[in-house]
C-alpha cells in the first residue's frame, strides 16, 4: 500500500511539474505578444462607393502612400462595396464587428445618411472613426462650354426657371443633398436633382452636358478643372480654396452666409476592434500625413490636412452628424 501511495505521489509531482513548466512557457508567449500590436495579414480597406468618386480616390491615395513609405508590414487592399447611399459598405462593416483587419474610408458625406436616410443603425454603431486626417471642402462646377460661367448667373437662372436646371449629384440623403436643399431654401434656387451612383458618375454627366451643374469635391473634378473643361463657380467652404479653385467665391461672399458645408475624411475601423489595433491605425494615420506622397495628394486636391486621433475623432464626427441631421431636417421642411 505504501508503495502505491509513493508511486501516486510521484506521478502527481510529475504532472504538477509538467503543468508548471507549461504555465511558464505560456506566460513567456503572452509576454512575447504583449508589445505593440502589428497586423499579420493584409487589410481590407472598404470604400462604400463606386470607383472614381472622392472616397475611392482617398482610399487608393492612402494605400499607395502607405505602400510607398513602407508604413505597414502588410498590404492595404482597397475594396469597393457600393450601394444604398453607402449603406452596403457600412452594413458590411457591421457584419465584421471586432475584426482588426477590416477598415473603411471614413467620410462625413456618407455618415450623414445613417442619420437621415432611415438606416437601422447610426454610423457610430457600425464603425469607429479612428482618426480624421483632412477636411474636404465642396464645390459647384459648371461646364466651360455651357451657358453658366459664374454662380450668380447660375442662381438667377434657377430662380427664374424653377425646376429646369439639372443639378448632378451622387446619392440622396447625404451631405450632397443637404447642400442642394440649402441652395433651395436660402438662395431660392429651384434645381432639378439628378442622382447618380457616385460623384465620379456626376462629373461624367456634367462633362457630357447631361446636367448643368454638379456638386463635387476638388479631388473629383481637379482633372477637368486643370483641362479647362469645368469651371468651379462656388465653394461651400468658409473661405476660398487655393490653386485652380481660388476664383470660386464662398456663398457668404455673394450674400448667403447660411450656405456652408465642410466634409471630413479619415480612417474608420470596426466596432469592437482590439485596443492594440485601434491605437496602431490611429498612429499610422499620423505617419501617413507626414509622407510626401500623401502631402502631394492633399495639396493637389485642395484638402486641408488636420489630425484628430482616438476618441477625439469619434466625438467630433458624432457631434457634426447630430448638427447636420438637425439642419437637414430644417432645410427639408416644406
Amino acid at each position: 500500500m505504501k508503495r502505491i501511495v509513493s508511486v501516486s505521489l510521484c506521478l502527481l509531482i510529475g504532472v504538477f511539474t509538467v503543468f508548471a513548466g507549461g504555465g511558464s512557457e505560456g506566460t513567456s508567449a503572452v509576454a512575447a505578444q504583449s508589445g505593440p500590436w502589428q497586423p499579420a495579414k493584409d487589410i481590407e480597406y472598404v470604400i462604400p462607393a463606386s470607383p472614381g468618386g472622392g472616397s475611392d480616390l482617398w482610399a487608393r491615395a492612402c494605400a499607395n502612400a502607405i505602400t510607398a513609405n513602407k508604413l505597414s508590414p502588410v498590404t492595404w487592399v482597397p475594396m469597393n462595396r457600393a450601394g444604398g447611399a453607402s449603406a452596403v459598405g457600412y452594413n458590411y462593416m457591421l457584419s465584421q464587428k471586432g475584426n482588426d483587419y477590416v477598415l473603411l474610408a471614413g467620410h462625413s458625406g456618407a455618415m450623414v445618411s445613417s442619420y437621415v436616410a432611415g438606416w437601422q443603425h447610426k454610423f457610430e454603431e457600425m464603425v469607429e472613426m479612428l482618426c480624421i486626417l483632412a477636411f474636404d471642402d465642396v464645390t459647384l462646377c459648371t461646364l466651360a462650354t455651357g451657358p453658366y460661367k459664374d454662380i450668380r448667373s447660375l442662381l438667377k437662372a434657377a430662380q427664374d426657371k424653377p425646376g429646369t436646371l439639372r443639378f448632378g449629384s451622387d446619392q440622396r440623403l447625404n451631405s450632397s443633398q443637404y447642400a442642394y436643399e440649402m441652395l433651395k431654401k436660402y438662395a431660392k434656387a429651384d434645381l432639378n436633382y439628378v442622382q447618380y451612383d457616385s460623384s465620379g458618375d456626376a462629373a461624367t454627366a456634367l462633362l457630357g452636358g447631361h446636367v448643368d451643374v454638379a456638386i463635387l469635391n476638388p479631388a473629383e473634378c481637379i482633372g477637368q478643372v486643370n483641362a479647362g473643361s469645368f469651371i468651379p463657380v462656388a465653394t461651400f467652404a468658409t473661405e476660398r480654396l487655393g490653386g485652380k479653385f481660388a476664383d470660386a467665391p464662398t456663398f457668404a461672399e455673394i450674400g448667403y452666409p447660411q450656405i456652408v458645408l465642410r466634409e471630413f475624411r479619415g480612417i474608420s475601423g470596426t466596432v469592437g476592434m482590439s485596443d492594440g489595433a485601434r491605437q496602431y491605425y490611429a498612429e499610422l494615420g499620423k505617419k501617413l500625413l507626414e509622407t510626401n506622397e500623401f502631402k502631394q495628394y492633399l495639396s493637389t486636391n485642395n484638402l486641408t490636412p488636420t489630425y484628430m486621433g482616438l476618441g477625439e475623432a469619434q466625438k467630433y464626427a458624432t457631434a457634426e452628424m447630430e448638427k447636420i441631421a438637425a439642419l437637414f431636417k430644417e432645410v427639408t421642411q416644406k
